[in-house]
């Protein structure tokens, strides 16, 4: 009787620490960005129409936990799309990401490694550091390499809409 005990409870304490050692569900993409304040949409100026000038950005997430950007300079349909792949909250209100080029000219399949920098009310956002997959780097230190002026802020516009599908 004593030996079944002991076995009794060798086998809880086998059963309880497996189950402490299952892995935790791993944040998905949405997780991450909905705490972090990014999902929804963001623009220079939320209140005029797309343009080059004025770029629209919808952060936007799927039942799945997945999340796309769209890029507007226009209005109608989406001029670039994006799929974020990976993201994390780092110090200093900086969100970094990982996405491909899904639709954007002829840069499709293209990744990008991006540090995005949200302002400590998470109303406003600047791209500060963007590496294409080819080790080219687009934005250093919030100024763009190629036209040597700053990165814009985004405005927060709004929630994000229902999500994709």
């Amino acid at each position: 009787m004593k030996a079944l005990a002991h076995a009794l409870a060798y086998a809880a304490a086998f059963v309880a620490a497996a189950g402490a050692a299952a892995p935790a569900e791993a944040d998905t993409v949405a997780d991450i960005l909905g705490r972090g304040g990014l999902l929804g949409g963001w623009a220079v100026d939320c209140g005029a129409p797309p343009s080059l000038q004025n770029p629209h950005v919808d952060y936007l997430p799927a039942p799945s936990g997945a999340v796309s950007r769209e890029l507007h300079f226009a209005a109608g349909e989406a001029q670039g799309i994006f799929t974020i792949e990976a993201a994390e909250l780092r110090d200093g209100g900086v969100i970094g990401i990982r996405e491909v080029v899904d639709k954007l000219g002829n840069f499709a399949g293209l990744h990008f490694d991006e540090s995005i920098l949200l302002s400590p009310d998470r109303r406003r956002t600047r791209t500060m550091r963007s590496v294409d997959s080819s080790g080219r780097i687009v934005i250093d230190n919030g100024i763009v390499v190629a036209i040597h002026k700053e990165s814009v802020w985004m405005n927060k516009c709004g929630d994000a809409g229902p999500p994709r599908t």
